[in-house]
């Protein structure tokens, strides 16, 4: 069994190589990158029970950026910019909710 490897052989540069490996993946590396810096970002700023909502908005903000400049950089479609927005604008309402 071989495998088409021509677009990881002849990138450059690492973005090269990264958009090489996003399209052989069918998009699933940059949700899975986008998923794990959530991930990351919520347990690193998580620090007592009460402030889920606030991390949850500065997370869901924070990953609202990353995936617009994924965006621009044409490693993301708009079906899936979609979902940190809305994201992002219903964590706001939760927040403005509960208080």
């Amino acid at each position: 069994m071989t495998y088409n490897m021509t677009a990881i052989e002849e990138s450059k540069n690492f973005y090269e190589l990264y958009v090489a490996i996003n399209d052989l993946s069918g998009g699933w590396l940059s949700l899975f990158i986008l998923a794990v810096f959530f991930i990351i970002a919520f347990a690193s700023f998580k620090r007592y029970e009460d402030d889920t909502k606030t991390v949850f908005v500065v997370c869901s903000t924070l990953i609202t950026i990353i995936s617009i400049l994924f965006f621009a950089a044409e490693l993301i479609s708009w079906k899936i910019l979609i979902y940190p927005i809305i994201m992002l604008f219903s964590s706001i309402v939760i927040l403005k909710i509960s208080d």
